[in-house]
């Protein structure tokens, strides 16, 4: 499995980018039922960082902890249909 983690502000200690990777694998792997996608991506971010895509891509506006998008298969990929 591969995780990404793409800092987008620059205070982000390497350290934090490291433990959020391993915990992203860690919690995929220990899961009830195994993921059948193999990418995360993780990318951490401010308030307005995430305000804009809180605005861009559900149409909220203001800052939210937390988005996550599922991203179906691609034709063709293992797990699509």
């Amino acid at each position: 499995m591969k995780v990404t983690v793409v800092p987008s502000v620059p205070f982000v200690p390497r350290t934090h980018l490291s433990r959020t990777a391993r915990f992203a694998t860690w919690l995929a792997k220990e899961s009830l039922k195994p993921p059948d996608w193999n990418d995360i991506t993780i990318v951490l971010t401010d308030d307005r960082g995430i305000a804009d895509l809180n605005e861009r891509y559900l149409k909220h506006k203001g800052p939210t902890d937390v988005i996550s998008f599922r991203l179906d298969p691609v034709p063709g990929e293992r797990g699509a249909s």
